[in-house]
């Protein structure tokens, strides 16, 4: 790997699971059918320099259960990671290349093999920090998850928050809603 040319961002969950015995990170984040999602509403990119689009954006995660919609992570701006634009590219490129197989890593040059070296990745940046009430619930059968990336210049997380409740956002905002089946 040599280059990642980054083309559109949007809401994203790969929902990982509690296993105290699991060796690897794959066996948390790749447990069942249906446990991934992308929104359907994506940003274009030009660029992934500071600066670019993206950096005007924010991640907020909602949890719903039995009608009650709660603040399950808290509202993050994407410019807050520690690893965004360049220094997240090139993070990425190396571990890529050079990942060993080793204690809850897999070795992803070789994964990337298995699969025929695609041309198109999915990529994602992590969740969120969980605010108390993400701490201490889990998602249930019949809970939905609700994961949105918005405009923080367009909207405020009071707003975003609403949307939520509702389940009704506007063409603007990515959100990806998923029911636990």
């Amino acid at each position: 790997m040599v280059n990642l040319i980054p083309c559109a961002f949007g809401a994203y969950n790969d929902c990982s699971i509690r296993r105290p015995n699991a060796n690897k990170i794959c066996e948390k984040k790749n447990w069942g059918a249906n446990t991934k999602g992308l929104s359907n509403t994506l940003f274009t990119l030009t660029s992934f320099k500071i600066g670019c689009e993206a950096d005007q954006y924010h991640i907020a995660c909602f949890h719903e259960r039995n009608g009650e919609t709660n603040v399950y992570g808290v509202d993050s701006p994407v410019t807050g990671y520690s690893y965004f634009h360049e220094k997240l590219l090139n993070w990425i490129i190396d571990r890529m290349n050079i990942q060993p197989d080793q204690g809850p890593m897999n070795n992803i040059a070789e994964l990337i093999a298995l699969a025929n070296y695609p041309k198109q990745a999915i990529i994602s940046v992590g969740a969120t920090r969980y605010t108390k009430f993400g701490e201490t619930h889990y998602l249930q059968k019949d809970d939905t998850s609700i994961v949105v990336v918005y405009n923080a210049n367009s909207y405020t997380p009071q707003q975003i928050e609403d949307m939520a409740k509702t389940k009704t956002f506007p063409s603007d905002v990515s959100a990806l809603i998923q029911k636990v089946i």
